[in-house]
């Protein structure tokens, strides 16, 4: 069993970094890192470090034996995201810290209205990786689609980027309704 992952330390979901060449697309790579990060939260059986904690690790960071002591978890997962119009590719691997080694990496290349099935099957595959015991109830949670519209997810994801923003300002709370009631 020595190979067998423990869940005791915990998982970081770490940003995924922005690789478009439009600057303007970092919303939507903010919103699949915390798309991921809620659907793995919600299995009672790993234990996910908190968005706003794997927040400080935005960007470039050190290496990940470092990030994983500071938080306190065993294994951390990374990825970015580059979006080119309707074309969108995710990279995404989760990494054992304690000798920096990939459990499980991928890439997803799929069209902005395919993004949502991604999401779910990369958080049910690191769940798979951990060997998480998932509940009926979790399995459908990680699964769902929160909507079938793409221009309504892109609204809600827009809406996710200005409302986790730092320092929220009363102008990124307004734009964050603005974009969420886009959304609705």
């Amino acid at each position: 069993r020595e190979n067998t992952p423990s869940l005791s330390n915990g998982l970081a979901v770490l940003p995924f970094e922005n690789l478009s060449a439009d600057p303007e697309n970092a919303y939507f790579a903010e919103g699949i890192h915390q798309e991921i990060l809620t659907r793995l939260s919600k299995v009672g059986d790993l234990k996910v470090i908190s968005r706003t904690s794997a927040e400080s690790y935005k960007g470039p960071h050190e290496n990940l034996r470092q990030i994983g002591k500071q938080l306190g978890v065993e294994y951390v997962v990374e990825g970015s995201v580059q979006r080119n119009g309707d074309a969108v590719r995710i990279n995404a691997e989760l990494i054992k810290v304690a000798d920096d080694s990939h459990l499980w990496a991928d890439s997803f290349d799929r069209k902005v209205t395919d993004i949502l099935s991604v999401e779910s099957e990369i958080a049910k595959t690191i769940a798979d990786q951990l060997q998480a015991k998932l509940t009926s109830r979790e399995k459908q949670v990680i699964a769902a689609r929160p909507t079938d519209n793409p221009e309504a997810y892109e609204a809600y994801l827009r809406g996710l980027a200005f409302a986790g923003r730092t320092g929220n300002t009363s102008e990124n709370v307004l734009a964050a309704i603005n974009y969420f009631k886009q959304a609705v």
